[in-house]
């Protein structure tokens, strides 16, 4: 996508004026974009034709020995000696005859000759609109009387290869013209009118479908070249006018009215295999159109892909299940050729264009035979096509990306539209969205790295190294990432002292990291940093912020050390400058959709709540009550005033508030802590608002055969008259007669465990029957009972006689015991624990009635 500016492309204008966007027509918008794409036209052919009566010889050594030109039978047959006649057949139809050369077995001796192929290349370049190619050597072919090359497409040869480059030498012969065919056009070029003195040179693009006809008479000497794009090939400044403001417009106006839409297709005239597919390999005009997509989207905030597409249908009408025909793109991938993602649906309607398989399909399997008939045949449609996608859509369509292909199109997104700051920053949260989705390697994680110093952005340089620390797996990689990335910022200016406080925020790894050699240089300054530690935190840090939870830990281990005398001192020191700093906010419990799991903190915001316990338990450990129970009471203050209210705002992760409140609990216990009402309001906040919310409810049972209704989340006619069957209490079976694809998208909303389904084939359409098991409810009071489960299980960790004690009875009983939770075990044991306290009762009273017996 870098690279210098080639052949100028030219855009065909036959209107004159640009679009007058009226209303929010979607399909108005696509016929607009197809318009814009259809006008851009190459400069050149698929093939190309020149005859040279003025040459440089090329000096052919074959076999040691110099082949003077033109060619004469004699040296012809001493070429013919050395050469193997050519493979290429396909079962017993031999496709040519001819004989041949590897590039390795035959030589150009005339130092000229480079030069002059170089010439050559430039004017099939220029004939072709190629740019930024060479030209590489192949084969020698020698074609005798009969010899001949049927019709077929050039493999790729090499990475790279576009096309071919054929030079047909001296040599007098008839017959033997060249056929070529694409795209509805065909071409006829003679070698054997200029043969006797003269050289001709050919070339087309390797998709081109060629043959070449039997040789009548004499020897058709030809020296084979493989086209290879080098690079990639920029727009020129010709291709700024009306037709690129008028494709600007388009993709303006998507992304102003069409927010919603994804993405949008645009199928390419040439095929290319999947080891060729990137943006330098695309020839003719479908590299000026995604070249001009490219740069004009990269502007407007749009990316683009490249994808081989395979339509399959049905080959016989009486058959034809016009709903069932599928469209799949294959490996969708960026422009430099990177994987993204693989195998992925699309509808009909992204594709811009109308009757786009009206053609000769491009591959057949044959129906099975069944009895006397034989089923259709399947037919495919195989295309490549550039997709238009907008930045802020990577992520729904990307929903599950390769992490080295995201890097790999950041990087040269960033690249081609570095000054583009919106772009800048959606690509950056791509990234970090790519970060919790995935498991990174350190491959994944030190390219972060790189590019988030290169950028200077911390928050991505941090989020990274946060996913480093937490994977063993991976953390001596990055570490000495790290360690290279400090060497390359700072050791070039000897006087420049690196911010340490930047590049190690999280304190209790930097020992570890200085361990490494590389780092010697650096380990001076490092250590004026960090010794004396009370002196020197104290000095830099008067006060620390939450970030600095582990250099207080460490400061609680080294306690009992030479190293740290004064531990104790130093840790009221810090801690009474920073409670306020250090205290804990709402903000510092993560959100759904970080990385807690239920089951042991892994998140760093999740760690910043379990270094303050860290630091309370500590404090009081060393006899800081009052410093201790100082931060508690501010932290539990903060909380309490700040947490949203349900249904207002997006609430942290229960697991964590969970875990936090049994460690909490832990520390009060540890150290008999009074009852603070900071405290119990805290716990009041949390339990209410975040763990025992919204308690899950039982199932209602349904009337007869009623099902609850089921949505595939679009407007949809199929599920509306499905849902009209589940909700009929009175209908058990109903029969679909629908398209496959229908069909399948209905039986894909049903739970087998709950319907069963069949297919009949009795007449076209086929049906999809369905019938009600009558399962549902009791699979529906298995799932609450399974959700009551895990919802009380928040609770059960805090049943203690301390949270008890700090809530008063009344709010434990409702908060922990969930009292209002009928089918909770909790319920359940405080109402026998009130009739066997009301059991107890009655026996009391009883006895106080009965008579006393006088002795």
């Amino acid at each position: 996508m870098n690279g210098a500016s080639g052949t100028p492309i030219e855009i065909s204008d036959d209107s004159g004026s640009d679009y007058k966007f009226v209303g929010n027509d979607l399909d108005q918008l696509k016929r607009d974009l197809l318009k814009c794409l259809d006008k851009i036209q190459t400069a050149g052919r698929v093939a190309t034709s020149n005859q040279h009566g003025s040459y440089v010889n090329p000096g052919l050594m074959v076999a040691d020995t110099l082949i003077p030109l033109p060619l004469v039978p004699r040296d012809a047959e001493t070429i013919r000696g050395v050469c193997r006649q050519a493979p290429f057949g396909k079962g017993d139809e031999v496709l040519r005859k001819t004989w041949e050369l590897d590039h390795s077995q035959f030589r150009c001796a005339n130092p000229e000759w480079e030069a002059f192929i170089g010439l050559l290349l430039d004017d099939a370049s220029r004939s072709l609109a190629m740019s930024g190619v060479k030209a590489e050597p192949y084969k020698l072919l020698l074609y005798d009387e009969g010899s001949f090359f049927k019709r077929h497409k050039d493999s790729e040869k090499v990475p790279g290869m576009i096309g071919t480059l054929v030079i047909c030498l001296p040599s007098k012969h008839e017959g033997g013209s060249v056929h070529l065919s694409h795209g509805g056009k065909s071409y006829v070029f003679d070698t054997d009118k200029a043969s006797d003195f003269g050289l001709s040179s050919l070339a087309w693009f390797s998709d081109v479908t060629h043959e070449v006809k039997p040789l009548k008479s004499g020897y058709r000497l030809v020296l084979t070249y493989n086209i290879i794009h080098k690079g990639s090939a920029r727009m020129s400044a010709g291709l700024v006018g009306k037709q690129l403001a008028n494709l600007r417009a388009v993709l303006t106006k998507w992304k102003s009215a069409f927010p919603y839409k994804e993405k949008l297709v645009y199928m390419l005239e040439h095929k290319y295999t999947q080891s060729s597919l990137s943006l330098r390999n695309l020839k003719g005009r479908d590299r000026a159109v995604c070249q001009s997509l490219h740069e004009v989207g990269l502007d407007c905030g749009f990316i683009i892909f490249l994808a081989r597409m395979t339509r399959t249908e049905s080959g016989d009408s009486y058959y034809a299940d016009a709903e069932a025909d599928e469209t799949e793109l294959e490996e969708v991938k960026t422009c430099d050729g990177q994987t993204v993602c693989d195998n992925k649906e699309i509808d009909e309607e992204d594709i811009l264009g109308i009757d786009l398989w009206d053609r000769d399909a491009d591959s057949e399997d044959e129906g099975d035979f069944t009895g006397n008939e034989s089923m259709p045949s399947t037919l495919r449609y195989h295309d490549t096509v550039v997709l238009i996608i907008p930045v802020h859509k990577l992520h729904s369509f990307l929903d599950r990306p390769k992490p080295h292909a995201i890097m790999s199109l950041i990087k040269q997104t960033l690249s081609d539209g570095s000054d583009n700051q919106p772009l800048r920053h959606s690509l950056i949260e791509m990234l970090g969205k790519t970060l919790k989705k995935s498991s990174p390697d350190g491959i994944f994680l030190s390219d972060i790295l790189d590019m988030a110093i290169r950028l200077e952005n911390k928050r991505l340089y941090r989020r990274a190294v946060r996913a480093c620390l937490e994977s063993a797996d991976v953390r001596h990689q990055v570490l000495k990432t790290i360690v290279r990335l400090a060497k390359e910022r700072h050791l070039k200016d000897a006087h420049q002292t690196p911010d340490w406080d930047f590049w190690y925020k999280t304190l209790n790894y930097l020992d570890s990291l200085f361990q490494d050699n590389d780092l010697k240089d650096l380990r001076p300054s490092f250590e004026e940093w960090k010794t004396p530690i009370p002196a020197k935190m104290v000095e830099l840090k008067s006060s620390l912020t939450s970030d600095d939870h582990d250099f207080l830990i460490s400061v609680y281990d080294k306690r009992n050390t030479k190293m740290l005398r004064n531990a104790t001192d130093t840790f009221q020191c810090i801690l009474e400058g920073s409670i306020e700093k250090i205290a804990l906010q709402i903000g510092d419990f993560p959100y759904p959709g970080g990385s807690t799991v239920a089951h042991g903190i892994k998140s760093t915001e999740a760690s910043l709540a379990r270094g303050v316990l860290e630091v309370i338990d500590q404090a009081f450990d060393m006899g800081l009550s009052q410093q201790a129970t100082q931060l508690l009471d501010v932290s539990c203050t903060n909380i309490h005033q700040s947490c949203p209210k349900p249904k207002t705002k997006s609430l942290p992760c229960f697991a964590v508030i969970q875990q936090f409140l049994e460690s909490l609990t832990v520390v009060l216990r540890k150290h008999q802590v009074p009852p603070l009402k900071s405290v119990k309001n805290m716990y009041m906040t949390l339990l209410r608002t975040i763990l025992v919310a919204n308690p899950p409810k039982p199932p209602n049972a349904p009337r007869g055969w009623a099902h609850k209704p089921r949505q595939c989340g679009e407007p949809c006619q199929d599920c509306n008259e499905l849902n009209a069957f589940l909700k009929d209490s009175e209908a058990q079976k109903h029969v679909f007669r629908m398209a496959e694809k229908r069909r399948r998208h209905l039986e894909n909303l049903l739970p087998p465990e709950l319907f069963q389904c069949r297919t009949d084939k009795s007449r076209s359409p086929h049906g999809l029957v369905v019938t009600k098991l009558g399962k549902e409810f009791q699979k529906d009071m298995e799932d609450y009972k399974v959700k009551l489960s895990i919802y009380e299980a928040r609770v059960k960790g805090l049943r203690c006689e301390e949270v008890k004690a700090l809530l008063g009875e009344d709010l434990y009983n409702e908060l922990v015991m969930l009292k209002n939770v009928p089918d909770s075990d909790g319920a359940k044991e405080l109402g026998d624990a009130g009739k066997k306290r009301k059991a107890e009762e009655e026996l009391e009273g009883s006895n106080s009635q009965r008579p006393r017996v006088e002795e």
